[in-house]
């Protein structure tokens, strides 16, 4: 996941993308146009000071002719945020199943050591 952090710290953002239970990708509306909860931080968050963030149409002159303006296209370079998920593995899921398990026979009064 590629994000411009704003005002925020390395440290803060590193936090936040730790507790990160979903991801909703937004649409320049800032509408939700897609939600993620399957995914789990891999553990690798970079900062690059140098990503292409966007481009801008630059006026570099004007045509002597017809007076039309002579623009070019320039990229537009901020700083970004990289955070890298993945699917969680086999052990993982295992571990979530178990916990929920235990969560459910410790509210129902079940001791699952009998079952």
């Amino acid at each position: 996941m590629i994000f411009q952090p704003a005002a925020a710290t390395f440290a803060e953002v590193e936090a936040d993308v730790k507790a990160t239970k979903a991801i909703t990708v937004l649409d320049d509306a800032g509408e939700p146009i897609l939600t993620r909860s399957d995914l789990v931080y891999a553990g690798r968050l970079t900062k690059d000071d140098n990503y292409v963030v966007g481009t801008e149409q630059v006026q570099t002159g004007t045509d002597p002719e017809s007076s039309d303006p002579i623009t070019e296209t320039r990229d537009v370079i901020g700083t970004v945020m990289i955070a890298e998920f993945r699917a969680p593995d086999l052990r993982e899921q295992l571990a979530a199943t178990q916990a929920q398990l235990a969560y459910v026979a410790m509210m129902g009064g079940i001791d699952l050591e009998e079952v």
